[in-house]
């Protein structure tokens, strides 16, 4: 299985986002995107898994019904960290119950 995309672009109304990018992803392989916010990360991420069109360039999947499953890291971050406060506070608000007789 792989995933192989050249010569990608990418504009917002205007404003080129990335242009040129080129890669592929093989099978088994775990990829990070690194750099600075709004250098086109999420975006590029959001078009290998095929929710966001882009301007110019190929992509493509081999095999041709690969599914790519995209976690949104703010999502998945602010879902992980609410549970984990209101945790933290039933935790808290129970001790808080017990110490003080109620």
């Amino acid at each position: 299985m792989m995933v192989s995309f050249n010569d990608l672009s990418k504009d917002y109304k205007g404003k080129l986002v990335f242009e040129n990018i080129t890669g592929r992803i093989n099978s088994g392989e775990k990829i990070g995107l690194i750099g600075r916010n709004g250098v086109g990360k999420t975006t590029l991420a959001r078009i290998i898994a095929a929710l966001e069109e882009y301007e110019k360039g190929s992509l493509s999947y081999s095999p041709s019904h690969l599914k790519i499953r995209y976690l949104n890291p703010n999502e998945f971050f602010f879902e992980k960290m609410s549970k984990e406060i209101l945790l933290r506070n039933m935790a808290g608000n129970s001790r808080k119950s017990m110490h003080s007789g109620r």
